[in-house]
């Protein structure tokens, strides 16, 4: 499985993030390896998929054991929630309320898996806040 993982590194670097995860999905019994999550969330961060990339980060952390890999999780975990911040402020210039609630939703993730709460509970408000404002309601 190692090997495998190694293979679908190899492969996103010659042909994108993209196809690099669709092999780290496939692979099994590496559950337990802090790399296998390390490599899911930075394949996904390299899509913008933040909300996602913040959960493979924090089961990384969860699994790390060396105090150097966990500092640097830790560094990309925080960089997803500023990325998905400035998302947001962008966002809130124009009058796209779709991208703006997506924003909103994967900035709320980004927080709470970074585990800061109070900036998470606060993107959830101005979710609500902005679907109150469009009519539309999150589910909760």
């Amino acid at each position: 499985p190692v090997a495998a993982l190694n293979r679908a590194v190899a492969v996103a670097m010659a042909h994108g993030p993209e196809e690099g995860l669709a092999l780290v999905d496939r692979i099994e019994g590496l559950e337990r390896y802090h790399l296998l999550h390390a490599t899911r969330a930075d394949f996904l961060r390299r899509l913008d998929r933040c909300a996602e990339a913040a959960e493979s980060y924090r089961l990384a952390l969860e699994l790390v054991g060396n105090e150097t890999e966990r500092a640097f999780l830790e560094r990309r975990l925080a960089e997803g929630a500023a990325n998905a911040s400035q998302a947001v402020s962008l966002l809130e210039r124009t009058a796209d309320r779709l991208w703006l609630s997506q924003a909103l939703y994967a900035l709320s993730y980004c927080c709470y898996f970074a585990g800061d709460f109070d900036s998470a509970l606060e993107a959830a408000a101005r979710l609500d806040a902005l679907g109150e404002a469009t009519g539309s309601r999150r589910a909760r």
